[in-house]
This record gives C-alpha cells, structure tokens and sequence, in this order.
C-alpha cells in the first residue's frame, strides 16, 4: 500500500492470501490513517472495493470515525450505507469505496463508470485496494435450455431475434463436443438490450446478457453432462491501466483461478502471507453425496443426521450452512427446525443459504458450523473459469481435464474454507485459531475429504458418521459385499460385479444400479470397506477389492 501510495510500485496485481480472521481490513484502516493526512500525499486517491453491502457499510463507517466522513465517497444501491460518505462528489472524495457488483454492472454496459471512480482531482488514483474474490472479468456460459426459456419471452419484441435464437438453439444441438460455433449477430435485431433485460426475470436476464456479449464471436461448445451442449467464452473487463491493485482473498492459496492468472496472464504477483495454524478446529467429514439432486431425494436422511447432530449440543450455538430452497430443494431450515423443536433452545442455531456466506463476521462467535452439502457448478463453468483466468479463447487451445479439475477442486476449497471460516475458527490466537468443530457432509468421490488439511493447515479430521441404518436391498447388498470380502481367499483385485450382486438380491440389474448403486447411504458405508468402485471407460461396473 505504501509503494502505490508513493507511486513507486510495479503495475500488477499484488495478491495478499491471509486467512479470515487475522486482521486484514483493520491493517488498511491503520494505513489510511496514517496516509490521508501524511502532508506528502494530499494528492493521492484511493478507491477500495468490496463483494457485499454490508463489509462496505462496515468499513466505511469505521474509516469515518478515523478520518471523517468529509473524505469519504460510497456508492452502492442502498442510499442510507451511500449517506456514510460525506463528500457527495466522488471526483473530490480522497477515499471512494464501492461494491464490486457496482463495477461489474458497469463494465457489463460498456464500461461506463460513475465519474470520479477512477480519479481523485483529475488524477489516476493510486492506492487500490480488492477485499475478496477477483476474477478479471466474466464467465460466459449458455446451454440449449437457457435459450430455449427466451423464446416466448423475447418474440413479442422482436420476432427476428427470437429467430436468430432458435438458431443458436438448433446449430448447439448437433455440434462436435470441442469444436467452435461462431454465434449469429443478435445486436442488429431491432430492439434495445436496455429495453430487453427489464423485461425479463433474473434467469432469462443473465442468460439473454451472455448472449449479447456473445454476439458475432466465436465461442467454444460442449458437451455438459445432461444439459447437453453448451457454448463457452468470457469477457475480460479489468482494465489494464488500473494495475497496480492490491487483491485481499483468503482463498487465495486454494483457488486456482490465482495460479492461472499467475502462468498465463502474468499480470499478478504473491505477496507473503503468513499461515494460520487450525490446530484448534476439529472437522468431522459425513461421507456422502449432498448436492442439490441428493437433497431433493433425501432431505429426511440428511436433516435426520444434522438434527441429531445439533441435539448432541444442545446448549452450544450452531449454524448451519446450506442450499437455498426452490425447485426440488425443500426449505432446508424448516425441515431442520421442526426436528429441533422441543430439544434445541430456540435462538441456539442460525441458517445462511450458500451465496449469503461470504464475508459476514455476525457469527464469529459460534463454536459449531455444520456445511450441509456444497455446491457444485456445471463442467462448462468451471471450463470458463480456467479460460477467463488463463486469458484462453477457445479458438486458441482445448483445455485439459488436469485444468479443469484443479478449478473444481479450487472452487471446493474456496466454498469450503470461506463458510466454515464464519464461525469461531475466523478469530485469532497467536498463529492460532478460535476453537471450533465443523461438520461438512461431501461424498468420497469429490475428493473433499482428502483435501481438508490442504484447507484448514493443522486441523484434525474424524469421522462424522450418522446412525441411519440401511434397509431393505441396500441393507442386504452391503451384507453381499461384506461376506465376499471377509472371504479368506479374497484377493486385491477381485471384482464382484453389480450383475452378480443384483442376481443375489433378486432384482433387475438396471433396477439395481438405480435403488442401491447410486444410494448414498450404499456409498457412505461402502466407503468404510477396503473396496471401491470401479470400471470401464464409460461406466461402473463392479465392486474392486482394495486391501
């Protein structure tokens, strides 16, 4: 901060991965204390940035009763955290802080920023500062089904786009999984994109918005599981000349959209950042499946396992993390809540949905955090990622699996670590961390588990096992695969095939595959045997002995 407030420091993006908790916003207070008034640097502008409303409230309203609120510009979409600032011409304004939504709003519009944004006085504003996540710019991703909701939605103001929709619709269905389709010009149709997007929900808006910047480009397609084929780009819309910018994420060291921008764009740098040690946080790991698609068929058995889990202690204060309902996701917290009625202090557990996890420090003090499952994103997107990160189009070079599984496996990380870090372990002790148990549901073929210490350096992993018992054909394939393996000449190597296994519980085989392969509670207990699943290039077959 020092270096770019005295303009001497190298035109990248400096990346600060210090952990929740250890003191980041409170260190850039300290500095715009001791610079705004520094009589070397009245011409030197700062602008800071946040991801949500609220860090911007909170910031801004501790650096007004630092400094005064006469030096202070807000702009965001709420008037009342606007009215912490006191100067009401951001051009004149020493600090200018905004929300990131503010910027990317306007860069999705061509880049028209509010005026004063990027300078203080007429001149370049040299201390930026980025709090959170940073991507330089926007992921672009669009199935056939996004296209297919905008039909009906568009002709009635322009019967020429919606034609030129169908055929993105059309020409998407039968294109070669990792070719390029150049999309048809859809800005030329006779209507407004001003006058479009208000027109349409929130889904159809994004959807239609990714269209337009997609407009005349060549665009990767592919093939993305069920939802079938996909068209990929993004948009770079950090601009150059805002270098040099301080990035504060505490997923940095887990993330590797950061390694990407680091190879391939070369425009960012690490800076130090001492660890954290998470000696004091206990994670215990629930070994199944909790994603959208298992939450709407076994809400019971999950809202069981966590419920029981809660009862266990009952006088301590919980929060639980979880997906938000609609669709098929039922209201994950009235399930819950309904089971603790009567057993539980009512005010002792709090519920936040995945989205509103992200920066918010209201329950530092809870020593309990339970992650009820965690989201997933579509192939296509974590593809996007990589490509915006790497600044790969798709006409340039394919990306590998090795690419796009080191951006899952990222984004996992980051999920994981930014809301189990809402609770106790976000405080400090020394090098250490509050103490905290957390208690994560993930499946063993996400990998998750085995990534945990990489998350929370020092941390101690157990076993979170819920006492469901298995019923009816999971209970007896379980009992198939536990008698084949304590067979004294069982070798590692041998295959006990689902064919097999479905002739000993006297069902169909495909019926097998649907009532007991692809159980969650079969998988959670298989994953406690020296077994795995296995099989050919395409598809699972058989149960392989391990040990």
């Amino acid at each position: 901060m020092e270096d770019m407030a005295c303009g001497r420091a190298e035109r990248k993006l400096f990346l600060s991965a210090l952990d929740p908790g250890i003191g980041k916003t409170q260190t850039i207070l300290a500095f715009l204390r001791a610079m705004l008034p520094s009589p070397d640097h009245q011409g030197v502008g700062v602008l800071a940035i946040f991801s949500r409303l609220e860090e911007v409230k909170r910031f801004a309203a501790a650096l007004a009763l630092k400094v005064g609120s006469e030096s202070i510009h807000v702009i965001t979409s709420k008037d009342d955290i606007n009215a912490i600032g006191g100067c009401d011409d951001a051009e004149s304004a020493r600090v200018v802080v905004v929300t990131a939504q503010h910027l990317e709003w306007a860069w999705r519009r061509g880049g028209f920023l509010t005026k004063g944004i990027e300078t203080y006085r007429g001149r370049p504003r040299l201390v930026k500062i980025h709090d959170e996540t940073f991507l330089p710019g926007l992921t672009l991703t669009v199935g056939r089904d996004d296209i297919a909701a905008l039909f009906g939605l568009v002709r009635p103001l322009s019967p020429l786009l919606a034609s030129r929709l169908e055929e993105v619709f059309y020409r998407l269905k039968d294109w070669p999984d990792g070719g390029c389709l150049t999309m048809p010009n859809l800005t030329g149709c006779g209507v407004d994109i001003d006058v479009l997007l208000p027109s349409l929900g929130d889904a159809s808006r994004d959807t239609m918005h990714a269209l337009w910047l997609l407009s005349d480009r060549t665009v990767g397609v592919r093939r993305d599981g069920a939802w079938g084929q996909t068209a990929i780009h993004y948009k770079t819309t950090f601009p150059e000349s805002w270098a040099p910018m301080l990035i504060l994420d505490a997923s940095g060291r887990v993330r590797a959209t950061y390694d990407a921008m680091i190879e391939h764009r070369r425009n960012m740098v690490r800076l130090y950042s001492p660890p954290k040690d998470y000696a004091n946080l206990k994670v215990h790991i629930w070994n199944r499946a909790a994603g959208k698609n298992t939450w709407a068929k076994y809400a019971n058995d999950l809202t069981d396992g966590i419920a029981a889990t809660i009862k266990a202690k009952p006088s301590e204060r919980w929060l639980v993390v979880h997906h938000k309902p609609g669709g098929r996701i039922p209201d994950i917290k009235a399930k819950i809540g309904a089971k603790l009625a009567g057993h539980v202090p009512e005010g002792n557990v709090a519920f936040i949905n995945w989205g509103a996890h992200m920066a918010i420090n209201d329950y530092a003090d809870y020593p309990n955090v339970i992650l009820a499952g965690t989201l997933f994103y579509r192939t296509s997107q974590y593809e996007a990622l990589h490509r915006l990160s790497a600044d790969t189009p798709a006409t340039m070079k394919d990306v590998s699996r090795e690419d796009i599984k080191a951006i899952m496996e990222g984004e996992h990380k980051h999920l994981i670590l930014q809301a189990g870090c809402r609770g106790n372990v976000r405080k400090s002790d020394g090098v250490g961390c509050g103490k905290m148990s957390l208690y994560v549901i993930a499946s063993k073929a996400t990998g998750i588990g085995e990534a945990l210490p990489a998350i929370f350096p020092g941390c101690v992993v157990v076993n979170w096992q819920h006492n469901t018992a298995p019923t009816g054909h999971v209970a007896t394939a379980l009992k198939v695969v536990e008698t084949w393996r304590a067979d004294p000449a069982r070798k590692v190597g041998d295959k006990l095939p689902f064919i097999d296994m479905a002739k000993a519980l006297a069902i169909d085989a495909s019926y097998f595959i649907k009532a007991v392969r692809k159980h969650p509670l079969f998988l959670e207990r298989l994953s406690a045997l020296p077994v795995v699943l296995a099989g050919g290039k395409t598809r699972l077959t058989h149960v392989l002995a391990v040990a």
